[in-house]
């Protein structure tokens, strides 16, 4: 059955990261890299521990995956929520000066950056016109025109200087901030092709993301399934327990007979509820539950009421304590 088990959460993780994007794989926001963790780590404690029903592992991942979806939605379509979560490029080096307030902002030292400098084949930092901090941790280099391989330098050429590009509608959002940059006003995106629609800017090709709602459905789907599970198990564990416990109390009382009655229908009882349970709980209490009821039988065959009553008692809180460990409360939450 491990091995069952690992091919499902196999699949299961590969058709997450195919949800997520091909981005995934490569460069990572923050957000991403946290949700790859996460899916590892989840994947691998139902892998190894066979006690643990795979239900109990696919939760998890499944609601990460959803989680992701709705935040990748929200990314892509809210420009202040993309820059809270994935923060903005910042300008480490402009015009051959070392932007000192970035560096420490981003805590940044010099020798990281002269060494990412190295690796873009840059020696002298009074050559890079811009050196931009990527939201991904990369960085990117721009050297100044004349300092370029192959530049204009070589051939005597004075190019025009060059400046970095400002996107004024992004997503279908207008940047009011950029637009104020580039010296327009508001009329110029629709001027320029688009028009607009309830405070958006659209154009040709510009579609609204549909991805998210996937993981809107997939966390209602996980929370009215985890109702029903709580409901469920619960339905099914309290008339268990209060036989059990009434079971107990008429041993006590003299009438055995009566008290083997109500543990063979808490017996019963649990034996149907053992498979919805086999689903959503630890098997190693239900184990232990199903031992004690053994031990139970064996005591009501011997007609030994004190230790009946006591294996009953103790089978009651059991079954009632694994009712409550599945149950909505403050306690389970944290």
């Amino acid at each position: 059955m491990s091995y069952v088990r690992t091919i499902a959460l196999y699949l299961v993780l590969i058709v997450c990261v195919r949800l997520m994007g091909k981005r995934q794989i490569g460069e990572m926001e923050p957000t991403e890299f946290v949700v790859t963790m996460l899916l590892a780590n989840l994947a691998a404690i139902p892998m190894q521990d066979g006690a643990i029903p795979l239900y109990s592992g696919l939760v998890p991942i499944l609601t990460v995956l959803g989680s992701e979806l709705v935040l990748s939605g929200l990314i892509l379509y809210s420009v202040k929520f993309r820059q809270l979560l994935c923060g903005k490029p910042v300008i480490l080096i402009e015009n051959g000066k070392l932007m000192q307030d970035n560096l420490r902002r981003t805590r940044v030292t010099l020798d990281e950056l002269t060494g990412h400098l190295r690796e873009k084949d840059v020696l002298d930092i009074t050559a890079v016109q811009y050196a931009i901090l990527e939201t991904d941790g990369n960085l990117s280099v721009f050297p100044f025109p004349k300092e370029r391989p192959a530049s204009a330098k070589d051939a005597g050429i004075h190019p025009k200087p060059q400046f970095l590009p400002v996107t004024i509608v992004e997503d279908g959002f207008l940047s009011r901030e950029n637009l104020g940059r580039a010296g327009k006003d508001e009329g110029h995106p629709a001027a320029d092709g688009g028009r607009w629609e309830q405070g958006r800017v659209a154009g040709k090709g510009v579609r609204q993301m549909k991805r998210s709602w996937i993981g809107f459905v997939l966390l209602l789907v996980l929370l009215a399934g985890g109702i029903a599970a709580t409901w469920g198990m619960a339905k099914c564990h309290e008339p268990i327990a209060r036989d059990l416990e009434n079971a107990a109390k008429t041993a006590l009382q003299g009438d055995m007979a009566q008290g083997e009655v109500l543990m063979l229908q808490a017996r019963e009882a649990w034996g149907r509820s053992r498979h919805l349970g086999a689903c959503f709980a630890d098997h190693t209490p239900m184990e232990e539950i199903d031992a004690l009821f053994a031990e139970v039988e064996v005591y009501a065959a011997a007609r030994e009421e004190t230790d009946f009553a006591a294996g009953c008692a103790a089978l009651s809180r059991k079954v009632e304590a694994m009712g409550q460990a599945h149950g909505a409360s403050w306690w389970n939450l944290f």
